[in-house]
């Protein structure tokens, strides 16, 4: 089982007070001493112990906003790097109904669900421990040393706290959850693009407003013949209304004419 302790050798710009500046590893051996057992996000991990350490640069600059020097320097670092997903020892320092205690390296605290203790432990409110079901040498009281699987990591302020789990099946468990929530975001993403229902899709978005350029001149066109129709329709039957309302005024005409030829004669 790995320990996920590494030892790097890392390069470090400093920010020292104005005291500093005739003291230069004095104030660099001040500011790594306060990252000691705290998370680094530039190491990823918690820094646990250094040595070898030497200043780079001499002398330090000052910056042109605030009266510090930055000094830069080298250190040799052992550094701390759980990740979820890896195996750690753990001590157990206390044990309830919801929760177990522990702590690693005896310096970081840990906590085991009781979910995540394994259906083969229960709670003894009694001897205050969680017992096994078939073998009593694995009951979890306080002062054992515990191997579990780390499941997450928590940072706040600095300082680094870890969950974990004893069962044997949380990775199977958590991957069949990932894969899971990955269908579902994939069919989310489906529906979520789902084409409005059209008699015919393209493909291309150009194919596609040519058709429907198409469909409404089409529609434009079938509507100005039926205009054109009702409008001849409309201007035979005037034709036809006129020509029967003029007959017999060309009649009394006609009669009016052959009247005044006959009394001539």
């Amino acid at each position: 089982m790995s320990t996920h302790v590494v030892r790097r050798t890392a390069s470090l710009r400093v920010d020292l007070p104005p005291c500093y500046l005739q003291r230069l590893e004095q104030g660099i051996e001040a500011h790594l001493n306060q990252r000691l057992l705290r998370w680094g996000h530039d190491l990823q991990g918690i820094l646990l112990a250094y040595d070898q350490m030497h200043v780079k640069r001499r002398p330090g600059r000052i910056h042109p906003f605030h009266a510090y020097v930055r000094v830069h320097a080298m250190a040799r670092m052992l550094v701390y790097q759980p990740q979820p997903g890896c195996r750690v020892r753990g001590t157990v320092t206390r044990v309830g109904r919801s929760a177990i205690n522990l702590t690693v390296l005896g310096a970081f605290h840990a906590t085991i669900t009781a979910a995540e203790a394994g259906q083969h432990f229960r709670h003894d409110p009694q001897t205050r421990a969680y017992v096994h079901d078939s073998r009593p040498e694995r009951n979890l009281v306080a002062g054992k040393e515990v191997e579990f699987v780390v499941t997450n990591l928590h940072v706040r302020q600095g300082k680094c706290s870890l969950e974990g789990s004893l069962s044997k099946h949380h990775h199977e468990r958590r991957r069949k959850e990932e894969s899971k929530a990955d269908a579902s975001d994939e069919i989310d993403a489906v529906m979520r693009v789902k084409p409005e229902p059209r008699d015919v899709i393209h493909e291309n978005p150009r194919a596609q407003e040519k058709a429907d350029n198409d469909e409404g001149d089409d529609t434009r066109r079938s509507k100005q013949e039926t205009r054109v129709k009702s409008s001849r329709k409309r201007s035979k039957t005037d034709d036809e209304s006129a020509g029967t309302k003029s007959s017999p005024r060309g009649n009394r005409k006609e009669k009016k004419r052959r009247r005044s030829e006959v009394n001539d004669e």
